[in-house]
């Protein structure tokens, strides 16, 4: 007993260690430039820090005295942040070291919280899972919100659970806590209610209604909490930054056009082996939801819940990059690791007809991506005079291989009287299969990220500090990222809503204009001209993104 916990812990610890090491790694670089269609990667976790930046070097929200609204646009962020930054430096590192610490602490939540309703193998392998998963490793070394948000639902959802276990108030005051974090976070978290009302009801004893103090509890404390939030919000914070009422679909052409943009995010192309399996066991839990209702597999079922909630409050929004799909990965994670644990240890498996379906589109579209791949593989390496990158198309082309040779292999079997799903050694196989496709579709990618880091932003940052004075003070666009390095003032825009203007209201010494949208901008603001106004002192290049530094002539 002593000796399986020891290697529980061992493998637990080893995991962990895993997912840490992945996101520490180079952890000043850049992010890979497909990671996303956006530049969010570059600026997005800066100018949430930005104000917790100012209170560490100058001691008030702005680095100069301006009539800017004093409201906090990040409130926790802030509060997270200023310790770090007040007892170790201001910096990328200090940041996304923050980030990476609780984007493990939710792998870590995950594993607990599998491992009470599946089992330590189903535990492992959703740790295993979010641990290497490509988009996981790259968003939550950034220091986005959404790795925030991720840690705090997980947080709540297994006090939650634990508070039905024990009927405990103080639990169910934390789960309550942990989700009002994650909303300060950013206010897409409100999808998430409908997954603690689903774990209300899905704690229930078989022929007893849910707990009538524990449902008056959330009810109240969610109608007391969001008034509270009402009544504080733009006048001590400002969680209009969240975007989510701007980029609500209120038009059923809106909706379907959403709708259509959600399917195609390219979060779910990056972690297609596990969205498959996910995908697959959600027809699993919706089957075994329609014969025993919430009397069903509580795993299964609230983490379909939350794929499915989670799903649709994104589908509505717009405005839809990748990284607002990190808080669909622990979902993701579980479900397709108990669908692979299912069908590995059942004695006898069956699949519903219209998992059949899924489960044939799958594997089919595994070998004819495979195969494709082959065909591009062969002529890429006789064409190609990168190493690197031969060294990873053929690394990629023995997966692809292997996977072609597995299938045909299963496909003869079976046309010889195999059964499918009942043969154990099959099992193995297809387990084996999805595995390898899991670890080559994740690592690779990663390596070829880690074989060539790039470092534009800190090191561009880092000689904004050397090219002007300390005291100057830089207003633009793009001062989130391009200060953080620095201990220069610098004001996170060009203007606001009132058109008040920027030279004569901040009196800035010098600008930072990024090509293509930020001199469009002043355009507005001035339309009889502003360049004659300003001095060309160099570019620098961020990513994708040319910004230009100009000195303000007196």
């Amino acid at each position: 007993m002593f000796r399986s916990n020891q290697k529980e812990v061992f493998f637990f610890l080893g995991i962990l260690l895993l997912a840490f090491v992945s996101r520490s790694v180079f952890i000043e670089a850049d992010a890979p430039l497909n990671l996303t269609w956006s530049s969010s990667t570059f600026s997005d976790s800066e100018s949430r820090a930005v104000e917790a930046r100012n209170l560490a070097l100058f001691g008030q929200i702005y680095p100069i005295d301006c009539d800017l609204p004093k409201t906090f646009m990040s409130p926790v962020m802030t509060g997270l942040l200023y310790p770090v930054f007040s007892l170790f430096g201001v910096g990328v590192i200090q940041l996304r070291l923050v980030s990476v610490i609780f984007s493990v602490l939710s792998i870590a939540l995950l594993y607990f919280l599998a491992k009470s309703f599946s089992g330590q193998k189903v535990a492992f392998l959703s740790a295993f899972f979010l641990a290497l998963s490509f988009p996981a490793m790259m968003f939550d070394k950034i220091g986005f919100l959404e790795t925030f948000v991720v840690f705090f639902l997980l947080l709540s959802l297994f006090l939650f659970n634990k508070s039905r276990n024990g009927n405990s108030f103080a639990l169910v005051a934390g789960s309550l806590a942990s989700f009002c974090i994650a909303f300060l976070f950013k206010p897409t978290a409100i999808i998430f209610v409908p997954v603690l009302l689903v774990v209300l009801l899905a704690s229930r004893k078989a022929s007893k209604k849910p707990s009538l103090s524990q449902t008056g509890i959330l009810a109240i404390a969610l109608f007391v909490f969001f008034g509270i939030i009402s009544f504080l919000d733009s006048r001590f914070f400002d969680l209009s930054g969240g975007n989510v009422p701007t980029h609500l679909a209120f038009s059923l052409f809106e909706m379907l056009r959403n709708f259509t943009i959600f399917f195609v995010n390219r979060i779910f192309f990056q972690s297609a082996v596990v969205t498959g399996l996910a995908l697959i066991a959600l027809l699993f839990a919706l089957q075994e939801f329609l014969s025993k209702g919430f009397s069903a597999s509580k795993g299964r079922l609230l983490m379909a819940s939350w794929l499915l909630f989670g799903s649709a409050g994104l589908a509505l929004l717009s405005y839809q990059p990748p990284r607002y799909f990190l808080i669909l990965l622990p979902p993701l994670s579980f479900l397709a690791a108990d669908f692979l644990i299912s069908f590995f240890d059942s004695k006898k498996f069956s699949l519903p007809k219209l998992s059949r379906l899924a489960v044939l589109g799958f594997f089919s579209w595994l070998a004819l991506a495979s195969f494709a791949f082959s065909i591009w593989s062969v002529k890429f390496l006789f064409n190609s005079d990168d190493m690197t990158a031969k060294a990873i198309t053929v690394l990629l082309l023995s997966a692809a291989i292997f996977v072609i040779g597995t299938l045909l292999f299963l496909l003869v079997k079976r046309k010889q009287g195999f059964s499918f799903g009942v043969s154990r050694k099959a099992r193995q196989a297809i387990l084996l299969i999805v595995l390898f496709a899991f670890l080559v579709s994740n690592l690779v990618p990663y390596f070829d990220w880690a074989s060539n880091p790039k470092y534009t932003l800190v090191n561009s940052s880092r000689q904004l500090a050397k090219d002007i004075p300390e005291e100057s003070v830089v207003l633009g666009l793009s001062t989130d990222c391009l200060c953080f390095e620095t201990n220069l003032k610098c004001i996170l825009m060009f203007y606001t809503f009132n058109n008040k203007q920027p030279f004569e209201r901040f009196k800035p010494s010098h600008l930072l204009i990024k090509s293509g949208r930020d001199d469009k901008l002043l355009d507005k603001i001035y339309p009889n001209g502003w360049r004659n106004r300003l001095e060309f002192i160099k570019n620098y290049y961020v990513g994708r993104d040319e910004i230009g530094l100009y000195r303000v002539k007196n």
